[in-house]
C-alpha cells in the first residue's frame, strides 16, 4: 500500500500498485516513481502511468539533480535517461550501452562511473555530458556529491582521484594544455 500526505492540504492519497513493487523513489518535486522488471511506472494519485519499458529488467534509479530526467541502470549495466514528461518515443535515451561493472552514481545523480572497456573508467556529467576517462585501471566506486572526487577500491587499496575538469566546455581545451604540460613544436612537422 501507498499512502502520501499533503501537509498543506490535509489531503491522504492511498493506493495498491497491480503489481509487485522491486524499487521506489520519491523526486525532488514529490513526484512517486515504482520500478517493476523492466517496467517504470509514475504514481499520480489517481492510478499508475507507464512511463517506460527498458530491454533489460531495472536495478536501480536516481532523480537527477538539474535535469528533468531519471536515471536508469539495468541489471546488464546500461545506463538510460527518461524523460517523464516528454511524447513516450522520446522518452528513452541510452546513456551508456554497457559497463563491465555496476555503474556508480553520486549522491546527488549527476555523475556517473562506468567500466566501458575492461579496465578503463569514466565520469560522465549527466548534466553537461561533459565524460573523462579515470587515469586508472581500477573503477570508481564512490563519487563526491561535487563530482570532484572519487574513491577507487581494488586489491585491498583505497586510491582517490581528483577530477578538476571545469565545468564549462569552452574551457576544457585550455584546462587540458595546462594539465598535460602541452607544448607545440613552432617548426612544426
Amino acid at each position: 500500500m501507498l499512502a502520501r500526505y499533503d501537509v498543506a492540504t490535509g489531503a491522504l492519497d492511498t493506493a495498491r500498485p497491480p503489481f509487485a513493487t522491486d524499487d521506489a523513489m520519491v523526486t525532488r518535486t514529490g513526484e512517486i516513481y515504482l520500478a517493476h522488471e523492466r517496467e517504470l511506472y509514475r504514481w499520480c494519485g489517481r492510478g499508475f502511468d507507464r512511463i517506460a519499458t527498458l530491454p533489460h529488467p531495472i536495478s536501480n534509479f536516481y532523480d537527477v539533480q538539474d535535469r528533468d530526467s531519471i536515471v536508469l541502470i539495468t541489471q546488464k549495466h546500461a545506463v538510460y535517461a527518461v524523460a517523464p514528461d516528454r511524447p513516450e518515443a522520446e522518452r528513452l535515451t541510452r546513456l551508456v550501452f554497457h559497463s563491465d561493472g555496476t555503474p556508480q552514481i553520486n549522491g546527488t545523480g549527476r555523475y556517473v562511473s562506468v567500466d566501458i572497456n575492461h579496465d578503463e573508467s569514466s565520469v560522465l556529467d549527466l548534466v553537461t555530458g561533459t565524460r573523462w576517462r579515470v587515469a586508472s585501471q581500477d573503477p570508481v566506486d564512490s563519487i563526491s556529491l561535487t563530482g570532484r572526487t572519487g574513491l577507487l577500491f581494488a586489491a585491498g587499496r583505497v586510491s582517490v582521484v581528483h577530477f578538476d575538469v571545469p565545468d564549462d566546455p569552452k574551457k576544457i581545451r585550455e584546462w587540458v594544455l595546462q594539465a598535460t604540460n602541452h607544448t607545440v613544436d613552432a617548426a612544426g612537422p
